[in-house]
Parts: C-alpha cells; sequence; structure tokens
C-alpha cells in the first residue's frame, strides 16, 4: 500500500484581468494506491486520490468555487 499527498500553492496575480488581482488558496491533494503481487511479473493495483480547496478571490471578493475532486482507478 503507499499513500501520497500533495499541494499546489498559487501566487498572487496582479494583471489577471484588465489589471484585476487574482488570488487562490491552495489546493490539497492525496493518493492511495494498493498494489497486490500474485507472483514475479504479475499483479493488480487499485487507486483513489481525492483533491480538494483552491477557492479564489478576485479584487478581495469571495468567489464561490471552491474545487473538490474524487478519482479512482
Amino acid at each position: 500500500m503507499e499513500l501520497s499527498g500533495a499541494v499546489w500553492l498559487y501566487t498572487d496575480n496582479n494583471d489577471f484581468f484588465n489589471g484585476n488581482k487574482l488570488e487562490q488558496d491552495p489546493y490539497y491533494a492525496i493518493q492511495s494506491h494498493l498494489i497486490y503481487t500474485f507472483h514475479p511479473g504479475v499483479w493488480a493495483s487499485a487507486t483513489a486520490g481525492y483533491g480538494y480547496g483552491g477557492k479564489s478571490t478576485i479584487n478581495g471578493v469571495e468567489k464561490n468555487d471552491s474545487r473538490g475532486n474524487l478519482s479512482w482507478a
């Protein structure tokens, strides 16, 4: 079993669109991988991940655009 995490950090964009300022909260993600080896060279795996965050603010006005994403394979 494997577990990993990640964080995307964003800097302020002071020239977003027509001189507007865009700020964005960090986006966090976590992934889990379950791997099973039946015998050398034959294996199977399952993966799941979830990411959340990233709400943006334009010129100090918070947007209702927080992101959340679940994926699996």
